[in-house]
């Protein structure tokens, strides 16, 4: 099964003049469920993540969105602002959450700032390069295994001293993993009854054994 992602334009890293970035001190808050920004769209500003989930949406071969990555408090979001690139992606938030934005400044500034656009080069990069070797991972991996990675992926996106993470819905899940949303349902119903899964206070959190998931990663590799 294909995890191929359709993207409308070009991901180029060097585009010349480089916006440089500077901190706005204004917080920007957004429902859960509400959108950052959509794909296409041109970006003159990025984002850090200070609390809450979001994750970004793009389109498969079929024509179906499916989220390909979530992120979570100290991540940047809206890396294409940094490179003077439209959005490659939806940005959704899954939690309420609240960023702190970042704009351009004027091109007469640029190299003072030069760090700061080679660092966001490669922090574009390096998400591009986790979003691939996910899907790839994906499409390789039985349902079972798909789940797993998906905590994987969501403990990245947590605080490490969070003691719950956020979870998906099962239809949340099924769109990120290209599985039946039946077939999410009955894979974390069995990771529950093996206590890899543990009820939290909220219905959309869950505890997790983080040391049984890494073994049946390993197991299941």
């Amino acid at each position: 099964m294909s995890q191929q992602l359709v993207v409308s334009h070009s991901h180029r890293f060097t585009r010349s003049p480089l916006p440089a970035i500077q901190l706005v001190p204004k917080l920007a808050r957004f429902l859960a469920k509400s959108y950052i920004y959509q794909q296409g769209e041109p970006s003159s500003t990025a984002f850090v993540i200070r609390s809450g989930i979001a994750c970004l949406e793009s389109v498969n071969h079929r024509g179906e969105r499916c989220i390909v990555h979530f992120l979570g408090p100290g991540a940047l979001i809206g890396h294409e602002a940094c490179l003077g690139e439209p959005r490659y992606f939806d940005a959704r938030a899954c939690k309420d959450l609240v960023l702190e934005p970042f704009a351009s400044q004027a091109r007469s500034d640029a190299g003072r700032h030069a760090g700061i656009q080679s660092r966001s080069s490669m922090d574009v990069s390096h998400l591009l390069r986790d979003i691939t070797k996910f899907r790839v991972e994906l499409h390789r991996s039985s349902a079972r295994r798909r789940v797993l990675l998906l905590l994987d992926q969501l403990r990245k996106a947590h605080l490490s001293q969070a003691t719950s993470i956020w979870l998906p819905s099962r239809h949340e899940m099924a769109d990120t993993l290209d599985i039946n949303h039946v077939t999410a349902s009955r894979v974390v119903a069995h990771l529950f009854r093996e206590n890899v899964l543990i009820r939290a206070p909220r219905n959309d959190e869950v505890g997790v054994d983080w040391h049984q998931v890494h073994r049946l990663l390993q197991a299941e590799h």
